[in-house]
């Protein structure tokens, strides 16, 4: 779009809080909610679709067929202050442990520490590239939850209305020209 931007990392609970005070103009990636948009400006066009599915440790095997009940018994982390079904977070079948970022998680199951971590299919793929234990853990391929996922934007400022029908024409002709599958791929190649 030749429009310069700075990306930084952050945790969740502390990205919010800088779009509400105007330390930031975009957040991603994450869904819509009605609690967000009194906030939040999204474009129409989604940045990826979030698959939500269990990591583990190849050297064990797992099943999830949809139930709590295929989980029961196992140890599960997950990344605090995420949403994730709720069916999940209130489920007692099995143990929950928690991670504070996604690295962590990461890193729980590649040293066995934990049976299971749930996390964007893609972002946990990329860090365990990162990490180099991609080779030991893999993922489940039924996903507890698949969501829309959008780049959103500071409600008050009236300058995003225009850059968000810019990054939505954008977007969608990257889709469409297949520039978008290329730079996906090149972070999990």
């Amino acid at each position: 779009m030749g429009i310069p931007f700075k990306i930084e990392m952050y945790p969740w609970t502390r990205c919010l809080e800088m779009i509400k005070n105007g330390g930031a103009e975009g957040i991603f990636t994450l869904s819509k909610s009605a609690k967000r948009e009194k906030f939040l400006t999204y474009p129409n066009e989604p940045i990826n679709y979030s698959e939500n599915v269990f990591f583990y440790n190849k050297k064990k095997r797992y099943h999830f067929d949809g139930t709590m009940r295929s989980l029961k018994g196992l140890m599960i982390a997950t990344t605090l202050n995420y949403h994730y079904r709720d069916d999940f977070l209130k489920s007692n079948l099995f143990k929950h442990d928690f991670a504070a970022e996604d690295i962590s998680g990461i890193k729980k199951i590649a040293n066995g520490r934990d049976d299971l971590f749930i996390c964007d299919k893609l972002v946990g793929t990329f860090l365990a590239k990162q990490e180099g234990v991609l080779s030991k853990i893999t993922y489940l391929q039924l996903p507890l939850k698949t969501r829309k996922m959008y780049l959103a934007f500071r409600k008050n400022n009236p300058k995003n209305i225009k850059l968000i029908r810019k990054f939505d024409k954008t977007l969608k002709s990257m889709k469409k020209d297949g520039t978008y599958s290329k730079i996906i791929h090149k972070y999990l190649k």
